[in-house]
Parts: structure tokens; C-alpha cells; sequence
């Protein structure tokens, strides 16, 4: 049988549960419809090589003109799947039939993808860097020079 997922649960609970680093917060760029900030992660023990396939990114919708501006979301992406990711929704379903409101985590799983979720506590900046570095925070990932933050 094929398996559905590129990584098993206890691959990807390693990957968040080790050290990491960015080199630096990049600049916001804008993306068809969405402001976009996005870092390659590295690990510290191999401080030259990004870890495959790593990387987190926060991302906004572009505000229009008269509409309120929307939250921004960050996650933590792996081989092209979110394996941890904050947001804000009204409500959350959860699998399992529990739901959560508000601000919440995504955490990975075989059985159910990203579709898992946690209460979190609200983001004390909620703008695009500031949840950028809540999920860097979170998930164990430094920022190598702070004064690379360009903005």
C-alpha cells in the first residue's frame, strides 16, 4: 500500500521539536493577491544546508480600499505540506467532531493531515512580522542575526 504522507507523525514532531534558525526576516513581497514573507529553516547542528524542504512563511491577503484589512496566518511547510500553522477563524471543526473559536494551531497528523487543531493564545502583534515571529517563536526557530531584519 502506497502511503499517503512523504513523513510519519514522529518524523515530523523531530523536526519541530529540534533548534532551528533563520538567517534573517526577510522583506514582505507581494505574491498575486497576498504580501508574503518567507525563510528557509536550518538546523543548528548543520548551520550551512537548510533543512530540506523547510521553510515558514506568513502570508496576508492585499488590502483593498474601503474592505478591513484581514489577518495574517504563518506556517511551518514541509515537503510542501503545513505541518504546523496559526490562524484565526470564527470556528475550527476538528476530526474528531470538537471544534475550536478564534486563534488556533494546525498540528500535523497521519490520520487527519493539517486538518487538527489547538486554542492558541491571540498573537500580541497581529501584523504580518509580528505573527511571522510568533511562529518562529513557537516552533523552536531563532533568527541567526536580528539585525538582518530588513523592513
Amino acid at each position: 500500500m502506497k502511503r499517503r504522507w512523504p513523513f510519519i507523525k514522529a518524523e515530523v514532531d523531530a523536526i519541530v521539536g529540534q533548534s532551528k534558525f533563520v538567517t534573517g526576516i526577510p522583506k514582505s513581497r507581494r505574491i498575486d493577491k497576498y504580501w508574503v514573507i518567507e525563510a528557509p529553516v536550518y538546523s543548528t547542528a548543520d548551520k550551512h544546508q537548510p533543512i530540506p524542504s523547510l521553510v515558514v512563511t506568513a502570508r496576508v491577503i492585499k488590502a483593498v480600499p474601503g474592505i478591513p484589512r484581514g489577518l495574517p496566518s504563518v506556517a511551518l511547510l514541509w515537503k510542501g505540506h503545513r505541518i504546523r500553522g496559526i490562524d484565526r477563524n470564527t470556528r475550527h471543526d476538528n476530526p474528531d467532531g470538537s471544534h475550536v473559536e478564534g486563534w488556533h494551531e494546525h498540528q500535523w497528523s497521519e490520520e487527519h493531515g493539517d486538518s487538527q487543531v489547538i486554542a492558541v493564545h491571540e498573537p500580541q502583534d497581529k501584523d504580518l512580522r509580528g505573527l511571522f515571529k510568533s511562529g518562529l517563536r513557537r516552533w523552536k526557530i531563532s533568527v541567526r542575526d536580528e539585525q538582518q531584519e530588513l523592513g
